[in-house]
Parts: C-alpha cells; sequence; structure tokens
C-alpha cells in the first residue's frame, strides 16, 4: 500500500483515489467536500476517542453515512469482528452505485494512542480498513501528524521464516515496489501527489541480506522476530506485508555489485473478488467462499458475509435489509388514529418482525428509532385512551374476553368441549415460535383453527388479567384491586406443570413456565426465545395427549413482556408497562381429535 504525502504548501488539493493518505487537519474538510461531489459515502470520525475504542467510533461515523445515503441496514450482528463489518459496509456501499467510501480520522495521538502507540484493538481496526484499502473502493485519511504513531499489526509466517533461510544470502536484496489499485476515471486535471520512491543503497558481497521488504519514503520496513507483533510506524505500514492485487507489480532491482544476480520472475497478483449490486439481493443467504490461502487471515477482497442463523420457521427467518427498510417505512408510515383491527396488523406483520431484527442486533438506528417511536406513539395512546375503555366499553377484544372468544370458536368448529389454557408472559412472537414447534407434535392428533389477537388491560401484570377473567367485561368497571409484585411461580411444584386454576366462575389451565425462564439472565435473544418455545411446546402436547376428542383447546397468553438485549445476551423481562409488545397478546385454538 502507497501513502500519500501531504501536499506543500499552496498547492491545490489532492484528488485522494483508494489507499491511505496523510494530509494536513486544515485541508480535511475541503477535500471531504470534493470526494462527496465525485460520489463517494464519506465518513467522518469528529474527535478522538479514548484508547481501544476506536472501532465504535468508526461503526457510528460509518452507518450515520450509510443511513443519510439510504442505504440497507447491516447484515451481519453486532459482536461480528472488524473485517467482517467492514466487508458488509463495503457491500452495501456497491448497493448504492456510490464510487467507494472514505474514512476521515481525527488526530489519533490526542487520546487513541497512549504512548505513541496504538492498541490492540485500535490496531485491528486500521489493519482490517487498509487491508481493503488494498483492493478498494476504500479511501482511509489521516491526519499528517500521526506519521510516527506506532501500531501492534500481525506478521506472516512466510516473512519470518523467509529472514532465516540459507538460500537467502545466495539472493541478490531487492525492495519490492507495489502499484496502488487502480483508482476511479478521473479528470485530466487530476493529480495525486504521490511520494517519490528511493532505492536502497547497494549492498557488498559480504553484506547481510535483509528480509523481503516494503519501501515506502525510501524507508525499508523489515521482518519482526519470530513468534512476536512487531511496532510499526503508521506512516512505515498500516498492514501486513501482503501482496496487493495491483495492476503491475513492479520490482526495483538493486545496483551492480561484484555478482549480479538474476533479477526476480515477476508473480502475478491474485485477481481480486468484488461483489457486484446485483449479488446485494442474495448476499444475505450466500454461504462464505472457502478461503484456500494459509490462514490467518484470509484475502482482502473477500466479501461473502457470514453464514446466516439457521431458519427454523416463517415467523423466526431473520428479514433481508429490505425487508426491514420496507417494514420500517410501512410503520413510519401508520400516523394517527387507527382502528384496533389495523393496528393488529402492524403490529404482528411490521412491528414484531422489526422488534426481532433489533434485538438481534440486525437493524440500523433508522429502523430503531422508527420502533421506538411506534411504542412510545402506542403508549401513550393506549394510556390516555384506556380510562375512556373502561367508562364507555368500546374496545378491542381484550384477554378477559378468552372464555367468550374460546367458546365461540368451539360452536363453529362443532366442539363438545373447550378448554382454556393459559400461558403466563405468552408474547406474541414467542407464541409463533412456541405453535411452530407445537405443530409437527401434534401432526394427526390436533390442528390449529384460529388465531385470534387479544389485548391486555392495564397495568399488564398476570394479578390484574386473572382478576377481570373472573369478573368478565363487567369488571372493568370496577376498581381493580393495587398491582403488587407477581406471584410465586414455584409453590412447591414444577414449573412444568399446568396447574388447574378457578377465577370466578371460569376453570382455567394455567402454565408458569415462561414466566419462570424469564425472571432470569439468558443467552442470545434467538437462542433463548427458541429454548422457552422447545420447552412449552413439549409440554403443552403432553397435555394434549390426554384431552377427548373434538376437544377445542384454547391457548393464550395473559400479558407480554419486555427483554433487554445486548451484545453479551439477554437480561430479566420486565412487565406491567403499556408497550405493544406488553399488551397484545395472541390465542390460538387447537382442535384435538376427528382431525383428518
Amino acid at each position: 500500500m502507497r501513502l500519500v504525502q501531504a501536499p506543500a504548501p499552496g498547492s491545490p488539493p489532492p484528488r485522494a483515489s483508494f489507499g491511505a493518505h496523510f494530509i494536513p487537519s486544515v485541508r480535511k474538510s475541503e477535500l471531504a467536500s470534493e470526494l462527496r461531489a465525485r460520489g463517494y459515502v464519506v465518513a467522518s470520525v469528529p474527535r478522538a476517542t479514548p484508547a481501544g475504542r476506536l472501532r465504535q467510533a468508526v461503526e457510528e461515523a460509518v452507518e450515520s453515512a450509510l443511513a443519510l445515503r439510504g442505504a440497507l441496514p447491516p447484515g451481519v450482528s453486532v459482536d461480528a469482528d472488524a473485517a467482517t463489518s467492514l466487508r458488509d459496509q463495503i457491500a452495501r456501499v456497491h448497493g448504492l452505485g456510490a464510487a467507494g467510501i472514505a474514512l476521515f480520522l481525527p488526530p489519533l495521538g490526542d487520546g487513541v494512542a497512549e504512548a505513541g502507540m496504538l492498541g490492540p484493538s485500535d490496531s485491528t481496526v486500521l489493519t482490517a480498513w487498509s487491508e481493503a484499502a488494498q483492493t478498494g473502493p476504500v479511501s482511509i485519511v489521516l491526519d499528517d501528524g500521526d506519521r510516527g504513531l506506532r501500531m501492534l499489526a500481525p506478521v506472516r509466517l512466510e516473512e519470518i521464516l523467509a529472514e532465516s533461510a540459507p538460500t537467502r544470502r545466495a539472493l541478490a536484496p531487492e525492495a519490492r515496489l507495489f502499484a496502488r489499485p487502480s483508482p476511479l476515471p478521473e479528470p485530466e486535471s487530476a493529480t495525486i501527489s504521490r511520494v517519490p520512491s528511493e532505492p536502497p543503497p547497494s549492498l557488498t558481497e559480504d553484506a547481510p541480506s535483509p528480509a523481503p521488504a516494503e519501501v515506502v519514503r525510501g524507508e525499508v520496513v523489515r521482518g519482526a522476530p519470530a513468534g512476536r507483533l512487531k511496532p510499526r510506524s503508521a506512516l512505515q505500514k498500516l498492514t501486513p506485508p501482503q501482496p496487493m492485487p495491483a495492476v503491475e507489480p513492479v520490482a526495483a532491482r538493486m545496483p551492480a555489485t561484484k555478482s549480479t544476480p538474476p533479477p526476480p520472475m515477476p508473480v502475478e497478483p491474485p485477481k481480486p473478488m468484488r461483489v457486484q449490486p446485483e449479488e446485494i439481493a442474495e448476499i444475505e443467504r450466500t454461504p462464505p467462499v472457502a478461503d484456500t490461502l494459509p490462514p490467518p487471515p484470509p484475502l482482502p477482497a473477500d466479501f461473502a458475509p457470514p453464514t446466516p442463523p439457521p431458519v427454523l420457521s416463517a415467523v423466526e427467518r431473520v428479514l433481508t435489509a429490505s425487508e426491514w427498510r420496507a417494514f420500517a417505512m410501512d410503520l413510519d408510515n401508520a400516523r394517527g388514529p387507527k382502528p384496533a383491527g389495523v393496528i393488529d396488523r402492524l403490529f404482528a406483520t411490521r412491528y414484531m418482525p422489526l422488534l426481532g431484527a433489533v434485538s438481534r442486533g440486525h437493524a440500523d438506528a433508522t429502523v430503531r428509532n422508527i420502533v421506538d417511536g411506534f411504542r412510545t406513539s402506542f403508549e401513550h395512546s393506549y394510556t390516555e385512551g384506556y380510562s375512556a375503555i373502561r367508562a364507555t366499553g368500546k374496545r378491542p377484544v381484550m384477554v378477559l374476553d378468552a372464555p367468550d372468544v374460546a367458546a365461540k370458536i368451539g360452536r363453529l368448529n362443532n366442539a363438545r368441549a373447550v378448554r382454556l389454557l393459559l400461558v403466563d408472559a405468552l408474547r406474541y412472537d414467542l407464541g409463533e415460535r412456541t405453535m411452530a414447534r407445537l405443530k409437527p407434535r401434534l401432526s394427526g392428533r390436533a390442528v390449529c383453527v384460529d388465531r385470534p389477537l387479544l389485548w391486555s388491560a392495564l397495568p399488564t401484570m398476570t394479578p390484574v388479567q386473572t382478576a377481570l377473567l373472573g369478573r368478565g367485561p363487567e369488571g372493568m368497571r370496577d376498581p381493580l384491586p393495587e398491582p403488587g409484585p407477581e406471584h410465586d411461580i414455584v409453590r412447591g411444584r414444577a414449573i412444568t406443570t399446568i396447574r388447574r386454576e378457578r377465577y370466578g366462575t371460569k376453570e382455567v389451565f394455567k402454565l408458569d413456565l415462561v414466566e419462570a425462564r424469564l425472571r432470569a439472565v439468558g443467552g442470545a435473544f434467538d437462542e433463548r426465545m427458541s429454548g422457552i418455545a422447545d420447552e412449552t411446546a413439549q409440554v403443552i402436547a403432553k397435555f394434549v395427549e390426554g384431552l377427548p376428542p373434538r376437544t377445542l383447546l384454547f391457548i393464550f397468553g395473559d400479558h407480554g413482556f419486555r427483554l433487554p438485549c445486548d451484545a453479551r445476551g439477554t437480561g430479566p423481562a420486565t412487565q406491567g408497562g403499556a408497550s405493544p409488545e406488553e399488551v397484545l397478546v395472541p390465542g390460538y385454538a387447537w382442535l384435538v381429535g376427528g382431525v383428518h
């Protein structure tokens, strides 16, 4: 990788191409404006960050720049490594049809570097960007005062072993100058100031031969001792000594000595693999390309994304980036008063899939803001209108209506008996996962004949919902008991036991398994939700086996929950609020026996 020297005072600003560039701070804004005019996506880190936080600052700057250009959301998880995240960002730059992406970094010596040295995590970020800049379309713009900073960069085993090879002394010392990748077509007047490379001084026959090196501004960067990371100047070298996929590799011949060895044979560099814009739609489902080169690291141009998580059902599948953006736009356009039926459809088909993407870390800031805005608007509307619902009786179908809903579905399907199964804290997406696992278990034994959506009363806690189940619709006008903490779900029984409860005149079977599992911390979002769904489906399947034929089993939740998620996993669930995921719960009517 060639580095561009800062222009002399009074000279016109440089037209940066792909690669790394050191320029004065006063010229950065001028260069950024020029790059934007040429079609680049320009990401600028505004100020120096503390040591070890460089990647976070870079990711925030790049994602903000891509979002402003209307790019697709990220297709990788938040815990992906720097190289994988950068490949995804470059793929989205291709999808925009942009000329490239330029990263402007602040003076790193102000806070990132400690004692003139970049730490391991910050060095990894710069290494990933410099590797991508070798093949484009990536340009890194650094401050001119950071030329002397040193960083930790991995060194290939081949380079280390080449220093100690006995046949090395018989070969002529040489320095290799690699040509830069071809930038996009530029006007005739566009000039890029380059540093003239000076050949190393001639060596005598008795002088030790240096290791393979790369000349940058007349300086030879030699190999590091085996088994150690080698600190290098940011000016000397930003990446491991890998052959750059260049148009024409040029070998600098040494001046003639007492014995002139034959010139080295030119080596054809590997051709970079690029992701075409028409491949962006399939990049989420494309498995990584097998790396046939000695690991690590993979080729800088290998922009294949990681393997997506396994698809379990249509509800659980990870939406593609284009679907996220389309869903978010539909949700954002649904403003103003809406009938309950419209809200039900938006909740099931738009809000919950987007909430799942946010929980997995697959949604960008724009999608997250739209989801948060819809949640806030729903909370305000439902909280403000709940008093009118209690006073007028004009309301959507609620959890307290579950017995009437089940009885109506039973009559339509000629059921001989109706059973109610209340699964505490059965949120909509968890219910969908559970039913997807329950279907193959009950194949030939039962069939799902209806899937209504129910609204929980406020506050969304079990004591309030069970009290209204016993009182019926008339209980909405009566004062409700003061909501207290959730009851003890163990009660000396196994949490996988379905208990028979009586609320008023209604007999309800109750399962506390989900509520128990949500009270502790857990793993990643998909892993935890799938584990709870598997366990719940197994318990329900055993319960169905004991039901007589032509029985309608109505499975429903009393309220949902909110699950905090981050890169480390998920925390204990919270409940009692007025968010859509806490208010709207699923119902599933299963007809047992008599299924053909």
